[in-house]
């Protein structure tokens, strides 16, 4: 018989001072479901008598008192087994649980025989009902049998995602599962998959580690990508800054402003050109060729080619050059042609 209506006098006995009674009033209070009594039953599991934590436990899983799921998951660590084993039962009767619940089952976990580690751990299984994010948790802490081995970058980046967002929820209940996490942490780190992108999450983990010895690792690996960023960004700005010269090159011989602002101008020249613009702009014949190309006309009005004689140009000359290999002088490809063809000396 479940006499509901008498709930609230039944509630009265949980204060009594009569260990059998407290014990009675919080297995009667289960049994009726009398949930909105969940909150005076839950401060029995901190009761001095292991039989009353027992029987309150019991009672906030028949009530569905799914708010004191971390406080019934706390009593997994407690030294008498038949407290464990209700409260095991509770929280499977509480059903899915979240990242808070989970770490103290984990840390209950890290608490038991080596032997007695399995009913635990298929406990924080079941209660996960099979989120992604807590079975990968799963993968690296809790005393797994073994972790993985080499993750590529998208499952090592999701790991220490995931344990950034675990480590902000433990606290000083549970460290021996801080201290797994940040073994954990430093070997997922050490696995040189990282990218300048990752230096957040990694700093996160720095900051989260401080007063562990596997801050240092941590550290270190920041470094190094902080060395690298640098090293990228100098890689950029330079491969920028030549894109920019080469397109007012190419766009130089058509427009007068670039002209006179970027090539006629000397200081633009050694200040924007970092040095080696003017250097090239001398030296590399195609660069020099471009330089002069808006003068190409001017330079080549004076030479008076369509008057040019080459037979007669070295009249009182040894040299002859072949009839076959006259051919008409146009601009400077032309003068290479003449200097370059070949000669007979009589």
């Amino acid at each position: 018989m479940q006499a509901k209506e008498y709930a609230k006098d039944v509630a009265l006995l949980l204060k009594d001072s009569d260990t059998s009674v407290r014990d009675s009033a919080a297995k009667a209070l289960g049994n009726m479901q009398a949930k909105e009594y969940a909150k005076d039953v839950a401060l029995l599991l901190k009761d001095s008598n292991y039989s009353v934590r027992d029987s309150a436990a019991d009672a906030l899983g028949n009530m569905q008192a799914k708010e004191y799921a971390k406080d019934v998951a706390l009593l997994l660590k407690n030294s008498d087994t038949s407290v464990r084993n209700s409260a095991a039962r509770a929280l499977a009767k509480l059903g899915k649980q979240d990242l808070s619940v989970i770490t103290q089952i984990l840390e209950a976990v890290l608490r038991s025989y080596p032997e007695e580690r399995g009913t635990p751990r298929f406990l924080a299984h079941f209660l996960s009902a099979g989120e992604p994010n807590i079975q990968i948790l799963l993968q690296w802490v809790g005393s797994p049998k073994t972790i993985p081995n080499k993750p590529s970058y998208e499952d090592g980046k999701k790991a220490l995602e995931i344990f950034d967002k675990t480590w902000k929820v433990l606290n000083e209940s549970t460290p021996l599962l801080r201290q797994e996490l940040a073994e954990a942490i430093a070997k997922v780190v050490g696995l040189k998959i990282w990218k300048a992108g990752d230096i957040n999450i990694l700093q996160s983990h720095y900051n989260n580690l401080k007063g562990y010895t596997q801050a240092e690792a941590v550290k270190s690996v920041i470094q190094n990508l902080e060395y690298w960023k640098w090293i990228f960004a100098a890689k950029d700005t330079i491969l920028i800054h030549i894109t920019f010269w080469l397109a007012l090159i190419f766009a130089y011989p058509k427009f007068p402003q670039v002209q006179a602002i970027f090539f006629w101008n000397p200081w633009v020249r050694r200040i924007l050109g970092m040095g080696y613009v003017g250097f090239l702009l001398t030296w590399v014949p195609f660069f020099r060729r471009k330089l002069l190309e808006p003068f190409k006309f001017s330079l080549l009005a004076d030479a008076g080619l369509d008057n040019f004689n080459p037979a007669g140009y070295f009249l009182e000359s040894n040299v002859q050059i072949p009839p076959e290999t006259l051919q008409p002088l146009q601009g400077e490809s032309a003068r290479q042609r003449r200097w370059g063809r070949q000669t007979q000396i009589n």
